[in-house]
């Protein structure tokens, strides 16, 4: 799943905990009361800031990457909707060429294996409407 959102008290204090993260990265950290005065958000802003942007990257580098290979979860939920082997195996051929031609990059592997599920029934003239694909994929239908 995607991360939570990062709740701050200010968009200045988020602009200078980025800054302050981004100076500590490259060996260069700033104080933060000179933070502070120079965007007038409070050093407790600015620190709790920095630590929702930590803990929202170290969630989102948990979960897998977006440039996953579709084809690597496919089966799951092909089998969950009780799809045949031959509409499995296109199915996760088609998942395969998506990855290659990097349709997936920067996109919801879950959506595109919702896609590519919903595509894979209708090519083979099987039915399964949205909502169960949805279902089984963890999305909702608008996605």
């Amino acid at each position: 799943g995607a991360p939570a959102a990062v709740t701050v008290t200010g968009i200045e204090a988020l602009a200078m905990a980025a800054l302050s993260i981004s100076q500590r990265a490259n060996h260069r950290p700033m104080d933060l009361s000179e933070l502070s005065e120079a965007s007038g958000a409070a050093v407790a802003d600015i620190e709790a800031s920095i630590l929702a942007i930590q803990r929202t990257h170290q969630a989102a580098s948990a979960s897998p990457p977006m440039s996953s290979p579709v084809s690597s979860f496919l089966p799951t939920f092909c089998k969950m909707l009780g799809m045949p082997p031959s509409t499995e195996a296109l199915a996760v051929q088609m998942g395969d060429n998506a990855t290659r031609n990097g349709v997936c990059a920067r996109r919801n592997p879950h959506s595109v294996a919702a896609a590519i599920i919903y595509l894979s029934f209708n090519l083979e003239d099987q039915k399964k409407t949205q909502t169960e694909v949805c279902k089984v994929t963890g999305l909702t239908e608008v996605t």
